[in-house]
């Protein structure tokens, strides 16, 4: 073993004995905690993470429906799952706040989001087919889709025989 291997390896010996002396004086400080207590701060954290509330529960090994009653319980922890949010929130703009100084379309999404009325994108829909209101909600969501409008609206108002409509594609 080599002498930068000895320093190497000293160097974790000695982090990990910091990180022991850490989780020993939090542990001997902190105030015991109820196992709802526990639970619900592992939500906050996953949350925090940017899980939904649904996806923190299931990850912190709390059936969703325990979450959903504790927070309707416990106005603090309700707020607590709304500071999560909110902090998980500012990280990711603080990203996109670093990101502008090289990237210009940072700034535009920025731009965008923050400023929406001013910077926003505007989208124009065109209602060809006004006589049939059902054809005019498809011709409204194919046009938002970016869907050419290569058929008739007649035959996109309802599916042919046999044929099934799939929500989930889209």
């Amino acid at each position: 073993m080599g002498i930068d291997d000895r320093i190497k390896k000293r160097k974790r010996i000695e982090a990990l004995e910091e990180t022991a002396e850490i989780v020993q004086s939090t542990t001997q400080e902190a105030p015991i905690k109820s196992t709802a207590d526990a639970r619900k701060e592992k939500v906050l954290f996953f949350i925090s993470q940017g899980m939904s509330q649904r996806q923190a529960s299931i990850m912190a090994g709390v059936d969703p429906a325990t979450v959903a009653r504790y927070k309707n319980l416990d106005p603090v922890f309700a707020h607590e799952i709304e500071q999560a949010r909110l902090t998980y929130r500012m990280m990711l703009v603080d990203r996109v706040k670093i990101a502008t100084e090289t990237d210009w379309r940072a700034a535009k999404f920025l731009l965008e989001t923050q400023f929406a009325s001013e910077f926003g994108q505007k989208q124009q829909i065109e209602l060809t087919n006004t006589d049939k209101p059902k054809s005019i909600i498809i011709d409204m969501v194919n046009q938002i889709r970016g869907i050419a409008d290569d058929k008739p609206s007649e035959q996109a108002e309802a599916p042919a025989q046999g044929d099934t409509v799939d929500d989930d594609q889209g």
